[in-house]
């Protein structure tokens, strides 16, 4: 197979490529030739893909906080509040209480 039709083939899949030459961003030829010259790695030839990808993780961002429930986050950082007073208040107790020194006991042989 020529490297023409093999560039016919590549080019097939790539809608947006054919978007660009519809609007006279590009051309065919010169296409061809970035192909022809750098291969299916050019980066013209991933260029679009970049800006979708960075486009659908905007919007699935955008989707995930549309999702969240501030309210229900309140009521659990409410809760976790109340769990934290609970355990400072059983820490305080404890500092209340005497605490117990301990001596290093002497020996009794001589050294």
């Amino acid at each position: 197979m020529n490297k023409k039709e093999e560039f016919k083939r590549f080019i097939k899949d790539k809608e947006f490529l054919i978007d660009k030459v519809n609007k006279g961003e590009t051309s065919w030829q010169k296409l061809y030739e970035i192909y022809d010259l750098y291969g299916e790695n050019a980066s013209i030839f991933k260029e679009e893909v970049k800006e979708e990808t960075r486009e659908n993780k905007t919007n699935n961002l955008l989707k995930a906080f549309e999702d969240i429930d501030v309210n229900k986050i309140n009521e659990n950082l409410e809760g976790v509040r109340k769990i934290l007073a609970v355990l400072g208040e059983f820490t305080r107790k404890d500092d209340t209480k005497v605490k117990r020194s301990y001596n290093k006991p002497s020996s009794n042989y001589d050294d």
